[in-house]
């Protein structure tokens, strides 16, 4: 007996393992993609890049050091100033040993603002890849938002075709006894397996649905994720003055963003770059040492001993860079990719704040659409319930009649949860198109 509970509970385990079904508000799923999506991870990394350029351009202006040391052996000479004569080199007793070091410092002391023109650019630069991150960000919002509400669509539909099958059925039957009726009974025919069409149609999109949620909120396995809800329904949402998000849109939007920083940026580097132009004022030192007893050390300060020196100078000293014609073409093309940036930036303007109007009107139209579409499906099914009502109570039953308002609330009802489906993504765009959420049930209130 112990052995047959202990092997269904292990079938019971198999059939189970591996797959978790996590049930989530859309909330916590926006929340979970911008902490764990992958995609995002990439733009990420592009972020931390950026900051290594403006680590690497600090570097480039702290102070240097350059140190050369070294040790090999030497010949013996002997000799003075005047003249000289090498011992054999067969003779190896005659060898000794060399050590040498040179070492050289430049600290820069002024730049014409070089440097600070490199950093800022810089910073403006990681502020674009920053953007690039939540136009990424903003695409897959939009993204889980559709997916999500195409789940409860699925389900809605596979729920209302799975309430008319038995319906369509049992109508079938009593179409097939009156002969007279052929052309409702293949309406009906064909009604049905489009039905049933739709029905594999849909169940295939709602299982992937759940598969392509885990994957955007960064579950791994093959755990699945379903919405909290259970249906797809009308929460209007107060849609505010197209005046509020033009606001919102001039100030979040990150293309926007981005083009007033990146002509920013070309500025300043095309000022940088014209500056190279320039000498610039830093502190010098030098510091030279060799010895070997291998060669007589010249006392003379008017010797040149390169084998025996110890010395160390130290001042201010210039750095210039007479290629002036590069720096010259390297300028113009900065100040000409600066105007290209600044016709962007205008294009966007005008373009992108169309696309804003139309996604605030989408969700405007988008309402009363689903209000229209509620009523039409309201007077189908008062219409089916007429027909179904005058035949229970001794009234001739229509089959015809009965026939066309079953497509009709077939028909208006999947009109409906498309307007309501099509509702909520304009509010998904809008959010995308201003840059930042504006949902009133998603946004955080303070």
């Amino acid at each position: 007996m112990y052995k047959i509970v202990a092997f269904i509970l292990l079938i019971t385990s198999f059939m189970t393992h591996g797959t978790s079904i996590k049930k989530i508000s859309l909330k916590q799923a926006l929340e979970l993609l911008d902490r764990h999506n992958i995609e995002l991870s990439h733009s990420r990394l592009d972020i931390n890049y950026s900051e290594t350029i403006g680590k690497k351009i600090a570097a480039q202006y702290a102070p240097k050091l350059n140190v050369l040391l070294g040790v090999g052996p030497i010949n013996k000479a002997y000799g003075d100033a005047l003249q000289s004569s090498d011992a054999d080199i067969v003779n190896f007793k005659s060898w000794g040993v060399l050590a040498m070091a040179t070492v050289q410092a430049y600290v820069p002391l002024y730049t014409w603002g070089q440097k600070g023109n490199y950093l800022k650019a810089a910073a403006l630069g990681k502020k674009v890849k920053e953007k690039d991150l939540v136009i990424k960000k903003n695409s897959l919002r939009y993204k889980l938002k559709e997916i999500y509400y195409g789940n409860l669509l699925a389900a809605n539909i596979l729920d209302f075709i799975d309430g008319i099958e038995e319906d369509m059925d049992t109508a079938l039957k009593e179409l097939k006894k009156k002969k007279k009726n052929r052309d409702s009974l293949y309406q009906l025919k064909i009604f049905k397996y489009q039905l049933l069409a739709t029905k594999h149609e849909v169940q295939s999109k709602y299982d992937l649905s759940q598969k392509a949620l885990a994957y955007y909120i960064g579950e791994e396995g093959s755990s699945l994720v379903k919405p909290q809800e259970e249906w797809l329904e009308f929460n209007k949402k107060k849609l505010k003055p197209f005046k509020y998000y033009k606001e919102l849109f001039l100030d979040k939007r990150p293309e926007l963003v981005q083009l007033k920083a990146g002509i920013a940026a070309k500025s300043l580097l095309a000022k940088a770059t014209n500056k190279k132009r320039y000498p610039m004022l830093g502190l010098l030192g030098k510091y030279d040492f060799s010895y070997t007893s291998a060669r007589q050390k010249q006392e003379s300060v008017f010797a040149y001993d390169p084998y025996n020196k110890n010395s160390m100078v130290v001042g201010l000293g210039l750095t210039w860079d007479l290629d002036w014609g590069v720096a010259s073409v390297e300028t113009q093309q900065y100040n000409i990719e600066r105007m290209q940036l600044e016709v962007k930036q205008r294009q966007a303007n005008i373009g992108l704040l169309l696309e804003l109007e139309k996604a605030w009107e989408e969700v405007k139209v988008g309402a009363k659409i689903v209000k229209n579409s509620s009523k039409s499906r309201r007077y189908a099914k008062k219409w089916l319930n007429r027909i179904i009502m005058k035949s229970g109570i001794g009234g001739e039953f229509d089959m015809e009649q009965f026939a066309k308002a079953y497509q009709s609330r077939a028909m208006t009802f999947q009109s409906y949860l498309e307007s309501l489906y099509a509702y909520y993504l304009a509010w998904a765009k809008l959010s995308e198109t201003v840059g930042v959420e504006v949902d009133p049930s998603l946004v955080n209130e303070l």
